[in-house]
């Protein structure tokens, strides 16, 4: 597949969420006294391990890296960042309130939305549906070898 997979809606959602799980879990690293700050760096790190594989199997061209395989995993990292997000929310709400966390806090909302819109490239993937434009040719008419003379 090469670059044309790297230049894939469903490539640069890859990258948005490698960055915003790097950012989610690197800002609480240093405050892992709370089970609840563990599942946020557990579901940030799987999170980002996770987009890079996708990446890599979207510029090689892995037919695996689409469909039912990527749907299933898209849906439970959507409910891994859905919790992760109300962790590091509540986590913030009882007291540790540090930019750090803020920013946490953000990511990890922000990288539920995008899981959000990884899951649903991979339903249409799934689906048969094309995430992308139309193709460029035509219908094709197929050539008769019978004579209309």
């Amino acid at each position: 597949m090469g670059l044309e997979g790297a230049k894939s809606g469903a490539f640069i959602i890859r990258f948005l969420e490698l960055i915003t799980a790097i950012v989610a879990f690197s800002t609480v690293v240093d405050y892992d006294e709370s089970s609840r700050i563990k599942f946020v760096m557990f579901t940030g790190i799987t999170g980002f391990v996770l987009a890079f594989f996708f990446m890599v199997f979207y510029v090689v061209g892995v037919r695996a890296a689409r469909g039912t395989i990527s749907l299933v995993l898209d849906l439970i990292w959507t409910i891994f960042w859905l919790a992760a997000a109300a962790c590091a929310s509540a986590v913030l709400s009882d007291g540790l309130d540090t930019s750090r966390m803020k920013a946490s806090v953000a990511f990890s909302w922000i990288s539920f939305f995008l899981w959000i819109g990884s899951t649903i490239i991979s339903f249409q993937d799934m689906r048969g549906g094309t995430t992308g434009p139309p193709p460029a040719s035509g219908p094709q008419i197929p050539n008769s070898s019978v004579s209309m003379v």
